[in-house]
């Protein structure tokens, strides 16, 4: 019991994984201002603009991500696993 248990905790972090990866995966048009090179790419429903990537050049082995912050985010802040800058804007941050 406790195997198959294990094997199929395996088996969706595994999926969970995967589909984590794919979505994050994606490309744009490559733009350049002044000598940083960039990409861009717009999501649109019907017509309207409803979101954006931009992807821009980091250091190997770091992730950013700009996106609401959640309960989880505040719970994993509070006990410093993720380190988060502020703005200063109360807007933004």
């Amino acid at each position: 019991m406790w195997f198959l248990f294990g094997v199929i905790t395996l088996g969706l972090f595994l999926f969970f994984y995967s589909y984590k990866k794919i979505r994050a995966s994606w490309t744009g048009t490559t733009k350049t201002l002044g000598t940083i090179h960039y990409q861009v790419k717009l999501i649109r429903k019907k017509g309207n603009i409803e979101g954006f990537f931009i992807g821009i050049s980091g250091k190997e082995g770091y992730e950013f991500i700009f996106k609401r912050e959640g309960i989880l985010d505040r719970f994993f802040k509070s006990i410093g696993l993720i380190k988060e800058y502020q703005s200063g804007d109360k807007n933004f941050d």
